[in-house]
């Protein structure tokens, strides 16, 4: 398996009242802190979720992702996701398929490519799954 294939597990999306919950794991093999979170969209059967429409929840405190960027103390820890927040009118009933991709910007900052520039990892992932 590899790394991008455990972005989005088959149980990811929850229906809310207010839109839609998305789980989204790390593409990487070590935990990193949310500041290096540098990009989230999320797209649902084509509807495109910016990181300006998306608030993440890291370990019970919930962040605009345009904000990420501030949150050195706050941890993603590999076997544990973060969830995008979607408030949308249009969000679909549990059960129902959906087509959802998540691409993101992870900048890995041990791994340095040129003058004071660290690798920013892009990741995108694609998969039909059932709101829960």
């Amino acid at each position: 398996m590899t790394l991008e294939a455990s972005v989005i597990k088959q149980d990811a999306v929850r229906s809310t009242p207010s839109g839609y919950e998305v789980d989204v794991r790390i593409a990487w093999y070590r935990s990193l802190p949310i500041a290096c979170l540098e990009n989230l969209n999320i797209t649902i059967d084509g509807h495109e979720y910016a990181a300006d429409d998306l608030t993440i929840r890291v370990n019970g405190t919930n962040i605009p992702v345009t904000q990420a960027g501030e949150f050195l103390d706050e941890w993603w820890f590999t076997q544990d996701p973060i969830t995008a927040i979607i408030d949308t009118p249009s969000a679909k009933a549990a059960g129902e398929n959906i087509s959802l991709s998540v691409s993101m910007a992870t900048r890995i900052p041990y791994i340095i490519i040129g003058p004071d520039t660290a690798l920013v990892q892009r990741t995108d992932v694609s998969k039909e799954v059932t709101i829960q």
